[in-house]
């Protein structure tokens, strides 16, 4: 057990591959952060990003808009699995026009997201 405590709203992922797979942990609120349980191996690697930063730069910026829109318009764009995950708020395995929105509505600043 590991515990997150960021001041936007994040996405954990714990991958083996350098994050061309990956695995989105659920979140337990705490008073302090959030919690997330995950069984490591050697190989683990614990990926944290802000939800919509699909390049993974800290940060929610038109290039994260325009990734996610590419992967919105393209099924097949061939990207790592973590920024699909990153961009996928309601872990359906697609990003659906609600979820670029979200990120458009981030990037601009009208929003913050949601866990």
């Amino acid at each position: 057990t590991f515990y997150v405590s960021c001041d936007n709203v994040c996405r954990v992922f714990v991958t083996n591959d350098g994050g061309a797979t990956c695995t989105r942990l659920s979140a337990t609120s705490t008073t302090s952060g959030y919690r997330f349980r995950a069984t490591l191996t050697e190989n683990s690697q614990i990926i944290i990003r802000f939800y919509g930063d699909l390049t993974g730069d800290g940060k929610i910026m038109v290039n994260d808009y325009t990734l996610a829109r590419r992967l919105y318009l393209d099924k097949n764009f061939a990207t790592p699995a973590v920024n699909k995950a990153v961009a996928d708020n309601n872990k359906d395995g697609t990003i659906a026009s609600g979820e670029l929105n979200l990120i458009r509505r981030v990037y601009l600043g009208s929003t913050t997201g949601a866990w």
